[in-house]
């Protein structure tokens, strides 16, 4: 599928394959659409998230409004700091010293389940609404084939 250092792939991995392949807990794909485009960035909407629209860093020109996409975060890049959110409902929280795992579904309720990585204090509890918070900087657009869009 791909040949590299493992941090390469990790970082930059080529399709949905890898992504999913390298890293644990794995990388969170979500359902995604292009909205538009703007500047370098692809606006992607998240349907199962209240339709929040999330701009992604791309190279790739010409990605047509409508076009469906998945949407890849890793649960480490879920951050206080970040510039983007989404609403979750607290599921199943797996305490592991430093960190805690926080596994979560939209509020909708019509998401996967969505991991994220969180202190300890920070995790909250089940049941609980979370607004997960990322840097869509960190976030990879996937086509419909499964291939990277960069």
């Amino acid at each position: 599928e791909q040949v590299g250092a493992p941090l390469d792939l990790y970082d930059n991995p080529a399709n949905l394959f890898v992504a999913g392949f390298i890293g644990s807990p794995k990388m969170n794909f979500l359902k995604g659409v292009i909205a538009g485009t703007e500047a370098g960035k692809a606006l992607v909407r998240l349907p199962d998230f209240g339709d929040v629209t999330v701009p992604v860093s791309v190279k790739a020109t010409g990605l047509a409004t409508g076009t469906p996409v998945t949407f890849g975060i890793r649960p480490e890049h879920f951050d206080e700091a970040g510039s983007a959110s989404i609403a979750v409902v607290v599921d199943i929280l797996e305490h592991l010293g430093g960190e805690t795992l926080v596994y979560a579904r939209a509020v909708s309720g019509n998401s996967d389940l969505v991991t994220i990585s969180a202190s300890h204090r920070e995790a909250g509890k089940s049941g609980e609404t979370l607004t997960a918070r990322f840097s869509p900087d960190k976030a990879l657009l996937f086509d419909a084939e499964g291939k990277r869009i960069y």
